[in-house]
């Protein structure tokens, strides 16, 4: 086999391996739409592919890609969080009222 085809192979595997995930998303869109819980949806998602790729692969494979993907995915944020991390300040973090506090600076006032 070239290289050539051995890279066309390759693309169109990762074609099909992209409209399978597409799939697999309105799949799950549609059942959210449908008022099921996100985390059951996400669990019963996880448990079929996991037992997908025990089938196909075997438990040592198939717990060999799970652990290389969650060694990519171990440190990054939910959307939550990020949310929480690059939204703007809002207010103060020491209202004036705590800052006017006269019993937290031994009797002395920090806003004068």
């Amino acid at each position: 086999m070239s290289d050539q085809e051995r890279q066309e192979r390759i693309e169109t595997k990762e074609a099909v391996a992209e409209k399978a995930a597409a799939c697999i998303r309105e799949c799950m869109a549609l059942m959210r739409e449908s008022g099921m819980p996100w985390d059951s949806i996400i669990a019963g998602a996880h448990a079929e592919v996991i037992s997908a790729m025990t089938l196909a692969f075997g438990g040592r494979m198939a717990a060999h890609c799970c652990t290389s993907a969650a060694e990519r995915v171990c440190t990054l944020p939910s959307a939550a969080d990020h949310a929480l991390t690059s939204a703007r300040p809002a207010g103060s973090a020491w209202p004036s009222r705590v800052l006017a506090s006269p019993d937290l600076y031994g009797g002395q006032r920090r806003d004068a």
